[in-house]
């Protein structure tokens, strides 16, 4: 038997609050009863042997890399999401200090936090990674930089491989011991299909294990004499000659297949003068001082993982005096243009006219839809705070904002947009097209779609609709259930109470209809 105790889930909860639930879905409203009621389910949760428990079958869906290429996410059951954010809690010491320490200014992805609400630090980030890169080659402008990139590194990665990583870490800390084991029986039920390999893309547990995967590759190439800096799956290699630089990227290859079963990305494999990679990126002062080189460093400072879907940091005196310095709505309307759109920027931008309340930038917004489908999340922002609009002007939105939910083939919006754009209009009731979600439950195949479709009619819908629904619980996965649940509330008080006397509710759902507000 293998429980949890309370001390270890009221970490993993705090985690949670602190790191958000989800780095590409919508905050699930559900996780206001878990607030509302944590003092009763923190004990329950406690009495669960991970031993034998069966999680709860996840949401799987798929969210942008690029304009192009997608990459698969999940979104847990918020029980599943305690359990593993706590049992991950549990080993950040272990695993920091197995890693190349930080202060070697060599390794910069999810540095372990001095909080107790930590999974990691929020520094160092991207923007020291870069920092960093630009010193290096400053220091051997003759020399050569070398840059490679892990191809589909949390999907790939193997559970048993991940588990080996996590032994190394608590070896000689009997009371951690047992955890490997654990969290890699937890992941293999959490994945699809039950591969063998892969960890949920989304949570924010998942990052020190990923971490933890990798401390064995860094060592090795420290061993070997290597000059390397890392950032999450991104290496950058220097040396003073093309081939130390080439032969210092076979190496990793090889490490990464031999240790992991993983492999680079050939695509972005490339080797460099550090003169020209210097050149390429602006290095004089005059450039760095300008408008738009300090406009594209806030952008990399503050807003580098655009697709987390998280908020703009408060910026500092000098960065909005950077900010005012350039037309944000210049800038969006030739960004939008561009054959190559720059996601970063045009995320940035909209989360930040967002808190101006620019709704004569509505039109531009609706004129470029299918461009910004990466961005969805940035398109719930500024819709969700571009208010004040009337209600002639909410309907063209509602129309232009789900046409492409509702499309078929070719002109069908991808999951991350309908799920983003969902989750608007299950904000706020005055969005309605009660109808149209209605028709969106019905037809779509993707269960991460439905959820949401339910979640948004929860807001806007008729009884009508929450008859349908009557029909879809049973057979809906657990995270639509939920929705579902919510969603039942357009019932008439008696009609809801008999029907929920005649359905199976879990003793999770039922702890949620009990904190539900």
């Amino acid at each position: 038997m293998f429980q949890l105790s309370e001390q270890s889930l009221q970490r993993g909860f705090e985690t949670i609050q602190h790191h958000g639930y989800s780095d590409f879905f919508p905050s699930p409203p559900e996780w206001a009863a878990v607030e509302a009621g944590w003092q009763e389910l923190r004990p329950k949760l406690a009495e669960l042997d991970l031993q034998t428990y069966i999680p709860y079958r996840p949401i799987y869906a798929h969210a942008p890399k690029s304009k192009i290429n997608l990459r698969p996410v999940t979104l847990l059951h918020p029980v599943d999401l305690i359990l593993y954010s706590s049992l991950v809690a549990d080993l950040t010491n272990e695993i920091d200090d197995k890693r190349i320490p930080e202060t070697d200014d060599r390794v910069f992805s999810f540095r372990l936090g001095s909080a107790r609400n930590e999974l990691y630090a929020s520094e160092p980030s991207h923007a020291e990674f870069e920092a960093q890169k630009r010193l290096r080659a400053q220091a051997q402008p003759s020399g050569y930089i070398g840059f490679a990139d892990i191809t589909d590194f949390y999907s790939r990665l193997y559970q048993h491989k991940v588990r080996g990583a996590l032994d190394a870490c608590v070896d000689g800390v009997p009371k951690l011991e047992p955890y490997p084991r654990i969290i890699e029986g937890l992941l293999r039920r959490l994945t699809h299909d039950g591969l063998s390999y892969g960890i949920p893309i989304g949570p924010p547990a998942s990052r020190p294990l990923a971490e933890a995967a990798l401390i064995d590759i860094d060592d090795e190439l420290l061993g070997s004499g290597i000059d390397f800096i890392r950032y999450i799956d991104d290496y950058v290699f220097f040396a003073s000659s093309r081939e130390k630089v080439e032969w210092a990227i076979r190496t990793l290859g090889q490490l990464l297949d031999k240790r992991q079963g993983l492999s680079l990305h050939a695509a972005k494999t490339k080797v460099m003068k550090c003169k020209k990679y210097l050149e390429a990126h602006g290095d004089d002062e005059e450039a760095e001082d300008s408008v738009e080189s300090r406009f594209a460093k806030l952008i990399e400072e503050h807003f580098y993982d655009d697709d987390s879907g998280r908020l703009l940091d408060e910026l500092s005196a000098e960065e909005k005096e950077a900010l005012d310095a350039v037309d944000l709505e210049e800038i969006l309307t030739e960004a939008l243009d561009e054959d190559e759109i720059d996601y970063k920027k045009v995320a940035f931008i909209l989360h930040r006219l967002s808190s101006f309340e620019r709704n004569d930038l509505i039109d531009i917004v609706l004129d470029h839809l299918p461009r910004l489908y990466p961005v969805a999340h940035a398109l719930h922002a500024f819709f969700r705070n571009v208010e004040p609009i009337n209600a002639e002007t909410r309907k063209k939105c509602a129309v232009k904002l789900l046409s492409p939910i509702t499309a078929s083939g070719d002109a069908q919006a991808p999951e991350f947009y309908a799920i983003w754009i969902l989750d608007l209009f299950g904000t706020n009731p005055v969005w309605n097209q009660a109808n149209e979600l209605g028709t969106v439950f019905k037809t779509t195949p993707s269960q991460a779609v439905r959820r949401y479709a339910a979640l948004a009619l929860s807001a806007s819908g008729r009884r009508s609709q929450a008859l349908s629904f009557k029909d879809a619980f049973q057979s809906s996965e657990p995270l639509t259930r939920l929705a579902l649940l919510r969603a039942s509330r357009k019932l008439g008080a008696d009609e809801r109470k008999h029907w929920l006397e005649r359905v199976q509710l879990d003793w999770f759902e039922k702890f949620v209809k009990k904190h539900q507000t």
